[in-house]
């Protein structure tokens, strides 16, 4: 597992867009794995972001956010307002701070 992620890591810090989409091609299967990481899902949404894959990103977003410890959820909620930034998109912001506010209500 860190071997992958290491190596998920180091491609998507390339410039080649090939290299960007193997590695997201890596965190996806990483977001399988028991043993998770919230940067797994944290660098998936990035990469996302910066391919134009809103949809997918949100998604990321949010179930990170009810995946890991309520200590995280500002970490995926500034991923979330890079979303929002780029797309404008009024509801996500809405469905984030619900999400947030449910995580932290959860512990």
């Amino acid at each position: 597992i860190q071997a992958k992620r290491m190596l998920a890591l180091s491609l998507a810090n390339s410039t080649e867009t090939a290299d960007k989409e193997i590695a997201a091609g890596l965190y996806r299967s990483l977001l399988q794995e028991d043993h998770t990481e919230p940067s797994d899902a944290g660098n998936l949404a990035k990469l996302l972001i910066d391919a134009g894959g809103f949809d997918e990103a949100q998604r990321v977003v949010l179930e990170g956010i009810g995946a890991h410890p309520a200590k995280m959820a500002s970490y995926f909620r500034e991923i979330g307002l890079m979303i929002v930034e780029a797309t404008g998109n009024r509801e996500f912001r809405r469905l984030l701070d619900a999400a947030v506010e449910a995580r932290n209500k959860r512990d």
